[in-house]
């Protein structure tokens, strides 16, 4: 476990700051202003419906996609974003958290009536990222398979 030279968490990576420059991947996190557009959340939310993951597999398609990418991933203000192990576990914690991805997946279709709640926004911002680094990373191609 190594500790984070810019918040000293402990993390996984710190900051993926070594090897990870090379290969030129960047992912800005989305702010809180961004994501608490009304806009921004309707377009996240058709993105994420769009996907098909199942709201018990959420958590574990969002590990498996922020820890297991090899660029950078960058705060708003331009700084590292540190990914702590527990990243997920904290943003996910409680018992309305998977009945909630149920709820974000209906704002695909209906309009939300108002802003995102300061409580989601870790949840909302994940999900951002994921999907950030889905479109960002290179597709295996047909002929590989």
């Amino acid at each position: 476990m190594a500790k984070c030279v810019h918040c000293n968490l402990n993390i996984r990576f710190p900051c993926r700051e070594d090897g990870a420059t090379r290969n030129g991947l960047v992912v800005y996190v989305a702010g809180d202003w961004e994501l608490r557009r009304i806009a921004y959340l309707q377009r996240l939310a058709r993105a994420y419906k769009r996907r098909g993951i199942p709201r018990r597999k959420t958590p574990d398609w969002l590990a498996g996609t922020i820890f297991c990418y090899q660029g950078r991933i960058f705060a708003p203000n331009g700084k590292p974003y540190c990914t702590p192990d527990t990243l997920i576990d904290d943003a996910f914690r409680g018992r309305d958290a998977t009945r909630w991805l149920s709820d974000l997946k209906t704002f695909a279709m209906r309009r939300p009536t108002q802003r995102p709640q300061w409580k989601t926004l870790p949840r909302l911002r994940l999900i951002d990222l994921a999907m950030k680094i889905e479109r960002l990373s290179p597709k295996p191609s047909s002929a590989s398979l």
